[in-house]
């Protein structure tokens, strides 16, 4: 079972704002499409700039969230974490803002 259409969009819009506004902290990848067509994104988070590239020596994390269309509260509590992070980035919670710096999070609610 697949979320409603007006979910994704409402998620996938989410994850392009984040994108869009917090570049270069934030930036939006495409894998490709779910087996039903819908696009699959990777945000990828890093407080470290370039440094966050895919050869950078810094560990890479991968969340990955709703592995199958029924698991709804794995993406809510992915998009959650997504917006606390997205206020560490604006001066709020120092600590998960430190986490962040010494590493490159790639999630795929």
């Amino acid at each position: 079972m697949e979320p409603p259409a007006r979910e994704w969009a409402s998620l996938q819009k989410r994850l392009e704002e984040m994108s869009r506004l917090g570049w270069p902290f934030f930036r939006l990848s495409p894998l490709g499409p779910s087996a039903s067509g819908k696009p699959l994104l990777a945000l990828r988070v890093s407080f470290q700039g370039e440094e966050g590239e895919p050869t950078s020596p810094l560990p890479h994390i991968l969340l990955c969230a709703g592995a199958s269309g029924d698991e709804s509260q794995s993406v809510e509590k992915t998009m959650e974490f997504l917006e606390e992070a997205w206020e560490a980035s604006l001066g709020g919670n120092p600590a998960l803002r430190s986490c962040l710096e010494q590493c490159v999070l790639w999630v795929v609610p």
